[in-house]
């Protein structure tokens, strides 16, 4: 019992004495980027992008995403070229978001759902055919 605790002790002070110098070292402050270097990389991924994109392309999310950031962009700089090049793609789409078809008309009470029952899978035997759910409809 004593060697346990002579060991823990020991070991106590030195990851004490390694870890003092870590513990009183000044903590690192890392510059953060000026406005200016900011709005200089905005204008070169916008620039990068509009100039691999003649055609604006759909008008999911995605994209749609781009353009919000787009139009920020122009707002913080008051370009006028990337206003347009957001404009031009709204109105290539009709000022929507999506083309998507309308979802499915939901079933109503009137209309039974479909039930199915499901059958679990026996986790010992997962090579097996029975390790799937058997489901009927």
């Amino acid at each position: 019992m004593r060697r346990r605790h002579f060991l823990a002790g020991a070991a106590a002070l030195t990851a004490s004495t390694a870890l003092a110098p870590l513990a009183h070292a000044a903590p690192r402050t890392a510059a953060l980027p000026t406005r200016a270097e900011i709005v200089a990389v905005l204008r070169r991924v916008a620039d990068h992008w509009i100039g691999a994109h003649t055609d604006p392309g759909d008008n999911l999310w995605a994209n749609a995403t781009f353009f919000s950031g787009l139009l920020a962009l122009h707002r913080l700089t008051g370009e006028a070229r990337y206003l347009a090049y957001a404009r031009d793609w709204a109105e290539g789409h009709d000022y929507g978001l999506t083309t998507a078809p309308p979802p499915a008309t939901p079933t109503t009470s009137a209309q039974p759902r479909p039930t199915s029952t499901c059958t679990r899978p026996n986790p010992r035997r997962r090579n097996s055919p029975r390790s799937k759910p058997i489901c009927t409809a």
